[in-house]
């Protein structure tokens, strides 16, 4: 194989590989409002990576995992009693390498992991 066939191949597939990243992505973010319907907490935090770091409307920045566990099971599980229904569209994910961040369309809330969800080639 030729040097140029060689580097198209390899930009093929670092793009497919973000592709890909970009969907499980989606897939986690769909498991989690799931879970948010059904009042699982245990089932949110689970979604998220040891390294995540979320922002959650008024209740602030929270980094790691363990500080997104207490405000889940802390205060939101205590706090949201209502059988709302969850609608969500049009994520908004980039992918850097080992990095992804995401963001719901509309509205607040973000969240950021490295290395979690990455597969290696």
């Amino acid at each position: 194989m030729s040097a140029p066939d060689s580097d198209r191949l390899d930009e093929i597939e670092r793009r497919l590989r973000v592709l890909e990243d970009i969907k499980e992505i989606e897939y986690l973010q769909h498991r989690y409002v799931r879970c948010l319907a059904d009042r699982d907490w245990q089932g949110c935090v689970d979604c998220y990576a040891d390294d995540a770091v979320c922002d959650i409307r008024t209740h602030g920045v929270k980094r790691g995992k363990k500080e997104i566990e207490q405000l889940i099971l802390g205060e939101l599980a205590s706090m949201v009693k209502s059988r709302d229904a969850y609608v969500l569209s049009s994520p908004i994910i980039h992918v850097d390498g080992d990095r992804a961040t995401g963001r719901p369309a509309s509205g607040r809330g973000t969240a950021t992991s490295a290395s979690s969800a990455r597969r290696s080639a």
